[in-house]
């Protein structure tokens, strides 16, 4: 049986775009390495997409990945811990950046989204349209209560980070275990250029070093 798993946008470790791109291509992750301590995050820059624009929000999913394992009950059932990370508690506010619990009130995100103010930020929830219609739904806000954890520090200065949400959402929107063992097909679960959330999956990528490319 193939090793299908769940992934977001911030958890292919360095994929930082819709399309499984190398995060040394990614302008914010260079950024951050090179500006060190005094890198802020461009919250007026959301993630872009690379490549054709073929993704489908998360409730108009028509079951195209089902070959991979990707069946519309896979996606209603790991959709809701992806969250994403605005600047402030506004329903019409875009996001600059992605990412999915891991516990009850741990959130993984990308490095490059985290800066000395990160923790005057929250992370909404049910940031995407009802349905069929153009509605985004009642969102939910948790604010970031610190930095736990990011990979920037460690050696090789990897592109995640662990960030400490106020309360338990993940109580209600449940949480993905982390593994470290690479599958063969990956599911992005994101909200693309600070967009309501949206899906693409495929198989078209291969890891180089620390990195995770489109083939």
């Amino acid at each position: 049986m193939k090793n299908i798993k769940m992934i977001t946008l911030s958890t292919i470790a360095l994929a930082l775009s819709s399309h499984f791109v190398s995060a040394k291509d990614n302008e914010n992750y260079i950024r951050m390495l090179s500006e060190g301590d005094n890198y802020v995050v461009d919250r007026t820059q959301p993630e872009s997409i690379c490549g054709v624009n073929d993704l489908q929000h998360v409730e108009r999913y028509d079951n195209r990945y089902a070959r991979f394992g990707f069946t519309q009950s896979f996606v209603d059932s790991n959709e809701r811990s992806v969250g994403a990370l605005k600047s402030v508690a506004s329903s019409s506010a875009g996001s600059y950046c992605s990412g999915t619990l891991i516990s009850s009130n741990l959130f993984f995100t990308a490095a490059h989204c985290v800066d000395g103010t990160t923790v005057n930020d929250v992370v909404a929830f049910n940031y995407q349209l009802a349905n069929d219609t153009n509605t985004v739904r009642a969102q939910q806000f948790f604010n970031i209560t610190r930095v736990a954890e990011n990979g920037n520090d460690l050696p090789g200065r990897l592109d995640y980070a662990i960030l400490e949400l106020e309360g338990a959402p993940g109580n209600n929107y449940g949480w993905k275990t982390l593994r470290n063992e690479f599958p063969e097909e990956i599911m992005i679960i994101q909200h693309p250029q600070g967009h309501p959330k949206q899906l693409d999956a495929g198989s078209n990528f291969i890891i180089n070093g620390n990195s995770v490319l489109r083939n």
